[in-house]
This record gives C-alpha cells, structure tokens and sequence, in this order.
C-alpha cells in the first residue's frame, strides 16, 4: 500500500509541470505565457503602490493586498522579481520600476536586528548590482552585510535557515575579500552537522 502511495505521488510529480500547458503548446510558449503574465500583475502591483512611497507588497490575502516597509524579511523579493522581469524580457520599464523599488529597500542596510538582509538587499540591491554594474549597488550590500558580517557572509543564528545561508553562499564569490559560510543543515534533511566553505 505505501509503495503504492509512493509511485502515484511521483507520477502527479512528473505531469504536474503539464497541467498549464496546453497539447499544442511548446513549452518554450508555455514560458513565455508565464513570463508575460507575470509581467502583467507586477506591472499592476507597481502602479498600485505608485502613491504608497515607502511600501512593498508583503502578500495577497482575503482578497487583500497586504504591504511592508523596508522592514520586512519579504521587502527585497519584488524589487528583485522586476529585476528578474527586466532580465529575462530586456524590458527597460521593468528595469525603470526595479530601480524604483529597490531604492525602497535601501533603509535597511543600517539593521542589525534581523537575519534575512541577505533576502532583503541581495534580492533587490544584488541583482540590480549584477544586472547593471551599479556602484552605488555594491556599496548597499557591503554597508548592509558589513554591519552583520562574520566571517565575510551575513550573519544568521537560526539553525534551519538554509535558504538564507544559500543566499549568502551564492554570494560569497561576488563580494571582495576572504569567506567563510558557515551554516547547519536541517534535522529534516536528515543531517545536523555544522559545516564551513573557505574561499579567498
């Protein structure tokens, strides 16, 4: 009964990318669909926040639209989505509304209470700073990390924060000077041993 189970969840695992796509699509238009639609809502998100200066979206709730400042663990993950749109499209209006909303983000390289500014300034700062070679870009990140750093990556002190620590690994060959990443993997991953990556 278990391998049962088993066999009929990896089956929906296997077809589930195919639900959207329809038998005459290619997939190369399956994305495509996808990234226009997805261009569509952040473009109506941006022109909903256009009056709000200081917020970014946080989530969609209840039919509702729930928003953040800088403060937020969430705040660098639209400016980092526009970043991506103006990426994969070469769109400037994306890239006008990725520098826009990434100037919301900037305040938050002076905090030194939360774990998540590498979700916070790399989403936003460091992919506007990889898409544009923008100084100012680096010197967001470096201000922002350098206050949390040990080691040379951002700072974290929860044990399952592996996404967080990917951030900081994926990082850690783009910012100058000597790295040391140090995280943990999950219980749930079958593995709680600290382990360390040295690069210079």
């Amino acid at each position: 009964m278990n391998k049962r189970l088993i066999l009929a969840f990896l089956f929906l695992l296997s077809v589930s990318p195919l639900w959207g796509q329809t038998a005459d699509e290619s997939l190369e238009a399956m994305i495509e669909r996808g990234l226009g639609r997805a261009g569509e809502q952040a473009l109506i998100l941006a022109d909903n926040l256009k009056a709000k200066p200081d917020a970014l979206p946080k989530t969609f709730e209840k039919g509702e639209l729930r928003l953040t400042s800088y403060r937020g663990w969430v705040s660098g993950f639209f400016p980092g989505e526009l970043w991506l749109l103006y990426e994969a499209t070469g769109n400037d209006d994306y890239k006008a509304l990725a520098q826009a909303f990434t100037e919301r983000v900037e305040p938050a390289k002076k905090m030194t209470s939360t774990h998540d500014l590498g979700f916070m300034l790399y989403c936003s700062y460091g992919n506007g700073w990889r898409l544009t070679g923008n100084p100012h870009y680096l010197e967001v990140i470096q201000e922002g990390t350098g206050r949390r750093r040990k080691h040379g990556t951002v700072w974290t002190w929860a044990p399952t924060t592996i996404c967080q620590e990917s951030i900081n690994v994926r990082w850690r060959g783009r910012l100058p000077g000597p790295v040391l990443s140090s995280y943990i993997l999950p219980r749930s991953c079958g593995a709680g041993l600290p382990h360390s990556i040295v690069h210079n």
